[in-house]
Parts: structure tokens; sequence; C-alpha cells
């Protein structure tokens, strides 16, 4: 052999050294199936971010429910004009009627006696208007001495009206949550009877306008 194949010989030893190292080197590569394009996740994660800073959006119906029942309080809670006359509370010795309950007709109604039972009765005149209206008692009250104005809601059973306070500008004078009197309601009146602590009755009978 010469030197020229000699040379041939080497060359073509060294190449297929060279391919078969290739050749090893790629199928020591794993295939990835379905890999997924690469993606940058740092604008994802600052939008998750920002959404987790913002505040929470209140829904449409609270605000409408929220707004409904502000109304509702401040509805109730406006002061009716007083627009009876003044009158002057008397006395008697008879003993006073039996309350008989009754269904109170929606309206206004004046106060237009105020008779004490076994005692002797205020000396000062007074006046009030009383206002019944969806559940809603509006009450406003004169004396020489004192004005007010209260709301209650009120419920009736048998012959007692039970009032529960809603507001009042003279909470100096309606102190008390809820009130219980007995009463009598008529297509035109609605009595008022109270008992204080010596057990003196007095009767306030309204008439409706």
């Amino acid at each position: 052999m010469n030197e020229s194949s000699t040379s041939r010989s080497i060359l073509a030893i060294a190449s297929a050294a060279l391919i078969a190292a290739a050749c090893s080197a790629s199928a020591s590569q794993p295939v990835l199936e379905n890999e997924p394009a690469s993606t940058d996740d740092s604008g994802a994660a600052e939008e998750q971010s920002a959404a987790r800073k913002r505040p929470a959006k209140q829904s449409s119906t609270a605000d409408a429910a929220t707004e409904q029942a502000q109304s509702s309080d401040a509805g109730a809670c406006d002061p009716i004009d007083d627009i009876s006359e003044w009158v002057l509370p008397s006395s008697s010795t008879s003993e006073p009627p039996e309350p008989e309950g009754g269904s109170i007709s929606p309206g206004t109604y004046i106060l237009t006696s105020q008779i004490t039972y076994g005692a002797n009765a205020p000396s000062k005149n007074t006046r009030g208007t009383i206002r019944f209206e969806n559940g809603i008692n509006d009450y406003s009250y004169e004396s020489s001495s004192s004005v007010a104005h209260v709301s209650y809601s009120y419920a009736t059973s048998g012959t007692r009206i039970t009032n529960t306070l809603l507001c009042t500008d003279r909470p100096d004078i309606f102190k008390d949550e809820e009130t219980f009197s007995n009463y009598t309601a008529t297509a035109t009146q609605f009595i008022a009877f109270s008992l204080n602590a010596q057990d003196i009755t007095t009767a306030k009978t309204f008439t409706k306008q």
C-alpha cells in the first residue's frame, strides 16, 4: 500500500468515527411530544397582582336595598303637621270605659278630648295629631311647656296596641323602645288608654279628619 492509499484510509476511518459520534449524541437527546411554546409569565403575574389589589365592587342590588332602607327610615321619621286645636284636659269620677280594640282605619286623627278618671286632670292645655299609615304611627304633640314629634311602627292584638320606637326629636320624653296601651278604634275615632304607676287611667280621644 502506497502513501496515498494509506492517507485515504485514515481519513475514511476518522469520518466514520465523527459520524458515529454525531448519531450517538442525537439518539441520546429526549424527544418531547406536544411541548408547549415558551411564554413569558411576568405580564400575567402582574395582572393577577393588580386584580387582587383592586377593591371588590358592591352589587347594584345591595346598593338599591341600602338606599331603600335609608329612604324608608327617613320617611317614617318625617314629623307631621299638628293640625289640632288646643284641648283642656278634664277629669271624671266615673269608671273608665272598657277598651274594645278594633281595626284602625288609616288616616289623620286630631285630639278632641283628654279625660283622666279618678284623679285631677292636668291643668295645661294640650294638642296632638296622629297619622296611621302603612303600619306607621306618626304623632305630633304639644303642650304649654313642650313640643315633640315621634314615629312608631305598630301592631295590634285584641285590645292592645304595641308601638315600637323608630325616631323622635324628644328622647327625653319618649324614652322607651316599646310602649303598650289599650285602645278602641271605630270608623271615625281612635281612643288610647294609658295607665300610670298609680293605676290612674287617662283616655285620649282622636277624631278622624
